[in-house]
């Protein structure tokens, strides 16, 4: 090989190689988070709710649980209920927020608009109401008595019950809602499978099936959930459980980066994954951005960060990293 053939050579091979190491260092997405506090209040706030600008949670301030909510464009607070009795397990979707209410002595469902303020009763029958989901303008919940999905749910455009089909596999647990279909983990024996029922057509599906699978949660086209099956020999380190990601488009399924930690709670809206574990010894917040395929710290405080909820890119959780439980905000931005 001649000199000058064996210079040409070996510039290509250097010009490659720092080809190759700028686009790596481009692949390096920019994450930035900016932690804001949204109610700090000396009583216990927890379950928090996100939807656009407002975050709804319940608050113990006044020695029983109410339903507060805080909207961020206006940068408000505001009582959605303060009603004799418990109130608890907010979820808000859009104008509308709804919640399980004791007022009445048992379980109930009531919603608050946003554009009236007013309140109106979803179900008051006299058998418990318990877990209601919103999207949209649909609002469905569990029946108290079976522990399953309750026969009708409440159509709140057209401000009437509709009839449910009970699935198959029917949820034993609380179900997640988004748009017109619902997911939740099925409890048939020592394991547990994802299913997916579309209220528009009537119809159920697997999402996964085999192993152990809970903490499910669906935020658009995404499906998330914890698998807790055995994948490692016993002679290696055990994981703890998997986070995956299902896509009910393109039917793709998506493991993520195992952490070999105790994971709490995952949520999903649209390629944003968050969740809290144990990896620190205490709890912490965590998210993954699906398309970057990275993984990033939200909340590593001293305290417990708990109970997160997501919606487009503001993060919200229970905080006590003040001595008791508050509401913390977080506003996740990943750029390539």
């Amino acid at each position: 090989m001649d000199r000058h053939r064996y210079i040409l050579i070996v510039s290509l091979l250097l010009v490659t190689i720092l080809l190759a190491a700028g686009c790596t260092a481009r692949q390096q997405p920019a994450i930035t988070i900016e932690e804001f506090p949204v109610c700090v209040d000396g009583a216990r706030q927890g379950s928090p709710a996100i939807s656009g600008n407002i975050i709804v949670w319940v608050d113990e301030r006044s020695g029983d649980s109410d339903i507060y909510g805080y909207n961020m464009a206006t940068r408000t607070e505001f009582p959605v209920c303060v009603a004799p009795g418990e109130q608890r397990d907010p979820r808000v979707s859009g104008d509308t927020i709804v919640w399980q209410d004791r007022r009445n002595g048992n379980w109930d469902i009531y919603g608050y608009d946003l554009v009236t303020m007013t309140e109106f009763p979803v179900c008051t029958r006299e058998d418990a109401q318990v877990a209601p989901r919103v999207s949209g303008n649909l609002v469905l919940w569990l029946d108290g008595r079976t522990e399953k999905i309750a026969s009708s749910g409440y159509n709140l455009e057209a401000g009437r019950r509709f009839p449910v089909s009970i699935p198959e596999h029917p949820p034993r647990q609380p179900f997640e809602l988004s748009g017109k279909v619902i997911v939740w983990s099925y409890q048939g024996g020592i394991y547990g499978d994802i299913y997916g029922y579309n209220l528009e057509s009537g119809t159920e599906f697997p999402i996964a099936t085999g192993g152990y699978k809970d903490f499910v949660s669906i935020g658009g086209n995404t499906v998330v959930w914890l698998d807790s099956s055995p994948t490692l020999p016993l002679w290696e380190e055990p994981s703890k459980g998997d986070l995956v990601a299902y896509n009910l488009t393109t039917g793709e399924e998506y493991r993520l980066p195992r952490t070999f930690a105790y994971i709490f709670d995952p949520v999903v809206s649209g390629e944003l994954v968050v969740w809290s574990d144990d990896r620190n010894d205490d709890r912490d917040i965590y998210g993954y951005d699906l398309v970057a395929e990275v993984e990033f710290p939200v909340c590593v405080r001293e305290g417990r960060q708990t109970n997160p909820a997501v919606d487009g890119d503001i993060v919200v959780w229970v905080d006590d990293r003040n001595g008791n439980r508050d509401i913390y905000g977080a506003k996740i931005s990943v750029k390539s």
